[in-house]
């Protein structure tokens, strides 16, 4: 049995990961690696980028909050949610993280811009997003070189 079998909640968690990964690389920003792992019965995940040179203040600040996005996507898809913003509501407390990255990063970028941004990302490459979620929720750990 795969992990993804056992754990809807690891998968949804390599999603957010490959939500935030994918949207890096089109922002032009590293990435080093991705990792989930199931923690006292909860996901959590990790996306571990190069910050040193960002290139596009925007698309990176959108890549930070594309997680999240993917992962509301995900849970609507998957789980039954007739409304994306139902979803959009239910996995808020798992993006709590990116939100303070998002303000430590925003100076001055508007936050609805950088949603607007990263959920047209999202938009447009769920398959490939989704893809690498489930990759990622097999093997527990990708490689900037294996996206």
């Amino acid at each position: 049995m795969s992990p993804t079998d056992q754990s809807p909640e690891l998968l949804a968690a390599a999603v957010h990961e490959a939500g935030h990964a994918l949207a890096f690389r089109k922002a032009r920003v590293r990435v080093h690696s991705l990792q989930v792992w199931l923690k006292d019965g909860d996901a959590e995940g990790l996306c571990r980028v190069d910050d040193s040179h960002i290139p596009d203040r925007l698309a990176f600040l959108a890549a930070i909050l594309a997680g999240a996005e993917a992962h509301a996507r995900f849970v609507a898809q998957h789980h039954g949610m007739v409304f994306l913003a139902n979803a959009r509501r239910a996995v808020a407390g798992c993006a709590s993280d990116d939100h303070a990255l998002f303000q430590h990063y925003a100076h001055g970028v508007s936050h609805g811009r950088a949603l607007s941004r990263a959920r047209s990302f999202v938009w447009w490459n769920s398959g490939p997003i989704t893809r690498l979620g489930h990759k990622l929720a097999r093997t527990g750990r990708l490689s900037g070189w294996s996206l």
